[in-house]
C-alpha cells in the first residue's frame, strides 16, 4: 500500500520476491513509488462487468517467469481489473502476462503486481527461484523450447519421420554485472535407459557474449536418431573452458521400441460389426532405413486368459519395414482387449519380440468410429455423412427462395458447427446460458431468463435431430497457428480450464447431437505434432470417443481419426478439370491406404456468383459423384453461408444460390440410395477406353449392386465403359440415366464386355445391377 514500499526495499535488493497479488486498484501497490518513482507506475483499470473464473484468452507474452520449468494457470477472479505500462512504466517494468501481471526488478529482487492469483503457487516460487539463481551467476533466462518429430499418435501408424529430427533452443541474456563475460555451450544427452544402451551427445556454442543485456540465443540441431525404448534426455548449460555446468532440464521420453506389433485400425481396434471378417495388425522396424536380410514373422492374438484365439504367419522381404498380417478373429470373440504377441527371425538382426494390444469394441448408443475399410460405423450400423459447413442454427429452418427450400429439408446427417452457435442455441446448461442473459438481470428473472434459453434451445435440438454435430471448438487450432511452442511446450488448449468440464458436457449429453470433435481447417502437414495432442486432451475427458476431425494435408488431417480434404480446383473462378480432381482423391485414398482411413472429401458448393463465375451446379454434381467414385467416406459440402456474411454482400453458399442448393438435395437423395454399396467391400473402378469417364462396380447382395458413372470432360462425351461380365447383368437405369447398351448393340448382343456411353459435360449416370 501507499507509503510502505521503503519498508521492503532492502528485502527485495538482496534476492526477496514480493507478489501483490488479487489487486483490485491502484491503491494496492501504490507502494511500487518508491522504487520507480509516480509517472513509472502502472495504470489500473477496472473489469467491467461481472467476470468469469477463468480467462481462456490469457496471452503468455513478456518473460517466460510464470512459464518454465513450470506452465503456471492463472485463475482470474471476479471484480478484478487490468495492468497495462504506459509510457515510463513500460521503461522499468515487464509484462509477465498481457493485462494481468507486471513485474519490476529492484536489485537481485522482484516486485510481481497481479490482478489474479495463480493455482500452482508452489511451481511459481520454484520457477522464480530457479530463474533467480540464475541470475545470480549473470544469466536470465528468457526462453526454452523443443521441436521433434513424432513416429505416431495415440490413435494410429503416421508413416513419417521418427523422432528425433529436430531441434532445442534455449534463450538467455547476459546480466553478468561483475564482468559481463559469458563464454557459453548447450549439451544436450540422449541416453537408453536400458543396461548397455546407447546415447547420443549434441553441442551447441555462440561466440563470448561481452556485452551487458545482450542476448546469448543456443539452438541444437539434432537429426533423426537410431535410439529406441525409454530415453533421458538431458539439456545442459556448460562454462566454456571449464567451471560451473547448470541443469536446464531432464526428463523421460519413450522413444518406440525396435520391433513392435500393433493394430494400425480405429485407435488400436475394431467393432464386433466391422465389415471385414479377418482383424489386420501391423509389425513394424522402427528405423528410418532398416537394414536385414529377411526372414520370418508369426503373430497372434490372445484373450484374457492367455488363450490363443487367432494367429498368423509369413514372411518379412529383405530390408523392409512393416509387414501387416491378417488374423482370423471370430466374428462372435467377445468384447475387450486381446494381448498381442509376435516375433520375428530377420538375418542381421536376430531373434525379436514384441507385445502389443487389440481392442475389440461392441457398440453402444453415441459409438461411431471408422472401420478397417475407412468407412465408418455409427450405434453399429454404416453411416456415410452427407452433410454441411457453417449452416448456423437461426439459418437451420429458414427458406431460401420460393418453393419454401431450408436447409433442414436438404438430407443433411452431418454438420460442422462452431463452437459460439452451440454454446448460444443447442446447449441446456444453465451455467453457459447465463453469459448469454442480460447482465442487469438478477435473482428470479435472471433465472425466468436462462429458463427461457432453455426452452428455446430444446426446441432447437428438435430440428437437429438425425444430424451428427462436427463440433468446432476450444480454440485448439488458434493455438496451434499462433502459439506453436516446442514439442516438450504447452499450449493453452491443454491448460484451459474450461475444456476438462465442457469436453464431458458434450460427451455425456443425452440427446447426443455432437458426434466428432472438429479441430483444424486447412492445416498444413507440419501441424501434425500440435494436433495429435489436441486430440490427445479432448479424448482424456471424451466420455464416448467420439472421432477427431482435420481439414488439411497429410500429415496433419492424420493427427486424428477422420482426414478431411478440401479440393477446390475451380476455386474463386478457376478454370481447373475434373479429371485433375478425380485424380487428387485417388491420390488421397492410395496415402491414406496404409493408414486403414479413407478422405472425408469437402466439394466447393458456394454457389455462381461474382466471385465464384465458374461454379455451377454441374461442378457440384460431378466433383460429389467423382468423391465416392475414388472411394471418399464422407462429402461435407462447403457451404450453407459463409460466415460472417450475415448480409449476403459475398452470397457465398448455396443458401445463398438456391440452384445449387437444389441440385446439392438431389446429390444427397441419389448418393444415400447407393451408399450402402459403396460400403459393402465390393467394389471395382473402371475408365472408359478414352479415360474420360470414371466409373465404380460396387455392392453385393445385402446391399444392392450398382454402376456408378461420371464423365469428367467439359464437354460431351461417346465412349465405351468394359464392364466385367457384362452379359450376364441387367442395368436399370436411375436418377434420369440413359438405358444401358452394349457397345455395338443392345444388352445381350454382340461381342465385346461394354456399355456404350454417351453422357454430357459433366454428365453422371448410376444403374442398378441386377
Amino acid at each position: 500500500p501507499a507509503g510502505e514500499g521503503e519498508r521492503y526495499r532492502a528485502f527485495l535488493e538482496a534476492g526477496g520476491v514480493l507478489i501483490v497479488r488479487l489487486v483490485t486498484s491502484k491503491e494496492d501497490y501504490a507502494g511500487a513509488e518508491a522504487f520507480c518513482g509516480e509517472k513509472a507506475m502502472p495504470a489500473f483499470k477496472p473489469q467491467k462487468g461481472a467476470a468469469h473464473a477463468y480467462d481462456h484468452n490469457v496471452d503468455p507474452g513478456g518473460t517466460r517467469l510464470f512459464e518454465w520449468p513450470h506452465r503456471i494457470s492463472p485463475t482470474l477472479k471476479a471484480g478484478n481489473g487490468r495492468l497495462s505500462l504506459p509510457g515510463e512504466a513500460g521503461k522499468k517494468w515487464e509484462t509477465v502476462q498481457n493485462g494481468y501481471t507486471v513485474l519490476l526488478r529492484v536489485g537481485r529482487g522482484l516486485l510481481i503486481v497481479s490482478t489474479h492469483t495463480v493455482a500452482d503457487t508452489k511451481e511459481l516460487r520454484e520457477d522464480i527461484a530457479r530463474q533467480l539463481a540464475f541470475e545470480a551467476d549473470g544469466i536470465r533466462f528468457v526462453d526454452f523450447s523443443h521441436d521433434y518429430a513424432e513416429l505416431r499418435d495415440y490413435m494410429g501408424r503416421v508413416p513419417f519421420p521418427a523422432l528425433g529430427g529436430g531441434k532445442t533452443v534455449l534463450k538467455l541474456k547476459n546480466v553478468n554485472t561483475a564482468t559481463t563475460n559469458l563464454n557459453l555451450a548447450v549439451r544436450l544427452v540422449f541416453a537408453e535407459r536400458r543396461k548397455g544402451g546407447k546415447s547420443r551427445t549434441f553441442l551447441a556454442r555462440t561466440k563470448e557474449s561481452r556485452k551487458l543485456g545482450e542476448a546469448v540465443n543456443f539452438e541444437v540441431q539434432v537429426p533423426p536418431l537410431d535410439l529406441n525404448g525409454r530415453c533421458r534426455v538431458t539439456t545442459e548449460l556448460l562454462a566454456w573452458g571449464g567451471g560451473k555446468t547448470w541443469k536446464i532440464d531432464e526428463r523421460e521420453v519413450d522413444f518406440p521400441e525396435l520391433f513392435e506389433v500393433y493394430s494400425p485400425t480405429y485407435r488400436g481396434g475394431v467393432s464386433t460389426k466391422r465389415r471385414e471378417a479377418d482383424v489386420v495388425v501391423a509389425l513394424c522396424l522402427n528405423r528410418k532405413s532398416p537394414e536385414h536380410g529377411g526372414g520370418t514373422w508369426r503373430v497372434a492374438a490372445k484373450d484374457a486368459k492367455g488363450a490363443v484365439v487367432a494367429s498368423a504367419e509369413g514372411v518379412f522381404a529383405p530390408d523392409a519395414a512393416e509387414v501387416e498380417a491378417a488374423l482370423p478373429v471370430p466374428r462372435d470373440a467377445p468384447a475387450g482387449d486381446y494381448a498381442l504377441e509376435a516375433e520375428a527371425s530377420l538375418a542381421g538382426l536376430g531373434d525379436l519380440k514384441a507385445k502389443g494390444s487389440l481392442k475389440v469394441v461392441a457398440p453402444v448408443r453415441g459409438q461411431i468410429m471408422a472401420d478397417q475399410d475407412g468407412f465408418w460405423i455409427m450405434d453399429g450400423e454404416p453411416y456415410f455423412p452427407l452433410g454441411i459447413y457453417h449452416c448456423h442454427t437461426f439459418d437451420w429452418t429458414v427458406a431460401i427462395d420460393e418453393t419454401g427450400l431450408r436447409a433442414c429439408d436438404m438430407g443433411f446427417n452431418w454438420m460442422q458447427l462452431w463452437e459460439w452457435d452451440w454454446r448460444n442455441h443447442l446447449s441446456l446448461d444453465r451455467q453457459i446460458l447465463d453469459e448469454f442473459v442480460k447482465k442487469e438481470l438478477t435473482g428470479k428473472e435472471r433465472e425466468e431468463a436462462i429458463d427461457a434459453l432453455v426452452a428455446e434451445n430444446k426446441r432447437h435440438r428438435e430440428e437437429m435431430k438425425g444430424v451428427a454435430i462436427c463440433y468446432e471448438g476450444f480454440g485448439i487450432w488458434n493455438d496451434c497457428i499462433v502459439e506453436r511452442p516446442g514439442e516438450w511446450g504447452t499450449f493453452s488448449f491443454e491448460t484451459l480450464e474450461r475444456l476438462p468440464r465442457e469436453v464431458k458436457l458434450l460427451s455425456e449429453d443425452p440427446d447426443q447431437l455432437v458426434r466428432m470433435w472438429y479441430f483444424a481447417d486447412e492445416a498444413g502437414g507440419n501441424f501434425y505434432r500440435a494436433l495429435s495432442r489436441g486430440a490427445r486432451r479432448v479424448a482424456a475427458f471424451d466420455a464416448v470417443g467420439y472421432p477427431t476431425f482435420n481439414l488439411g494435408n497429410l500429415p496433419a488431417v492424420m493427427a486424428g481419426d477422420v482426414g478431411g480434404n478440401d479440393i477446390y480446383v475451380r476455386y474463386y473462378g478457376g478454370l481447373g478439370s475434373a479429371a485433375t480432381f478425380a485424380d487428387r482423391v485417388e491420390a488421397l485414398r492410395r496415402e491414406y491406404r496404409p493408414l486403414h482411413r479413407r478422405p472425408f472429401i469437402v466439394p466447393q458448393a458456394f454457389g455462381q456468383s461474382e466471385r465464384q463465375a465458374t461454379e455451377t451446379p454441374e461442378w457440384v454434381r460431378i466433383e460429389t459423384y467423382l468423391s465416392v467414385i475414388h472411394g471418399a467416406c464422407g462429402i461435407g459440402f462447403y457451404c450453407w453461408k459463409q460466415t460472417g456474411d450475415w448480409g449476403g454482400s459475398q452470397k457465398q453458399g448455396m443458401g445463398w444460390n438456391p440452384p445449387t442448393a437444389h441440385e446439392v438435395k438431389k446429390l444427397i437423395a441419389e448418393v444415400k440410395t447407393f451408399q450402402a454399396a459403396l460400403m459393402s467391400g465390393a467394389a471395382e473402378n473402371i475408365k472408359s477406353d478414352d479415360g474420360n469417364v470414371h466409373a465404380l462396380l460396387c455392392g453385393d447382395a445385402a446391399s444392392g449392386r450398382f454402376l456408378i458413372a461420371a464423365n469428367t470432360l467439359e464437354l460431351p462425351v461417346e465412349t465405351e465403359l468394359p464392364v466385367p461380365g457384362l452379359g450376364e447383368l441387367k442395368l436399370e437405369p436411375l436418377f434420369g440415366a440413359a438405358e444401358a447398351k452394349r457397345a455395338g448393340g443392345f444388352l445381350g448382343i454382340g461381342r465385346r464386355e461394354a456399355l456404350a456411353l454417351s453422357l454430357p459435360a459433366w454428365g453422371t449416370a448410376v444403374w442398378r445391377v441386377r
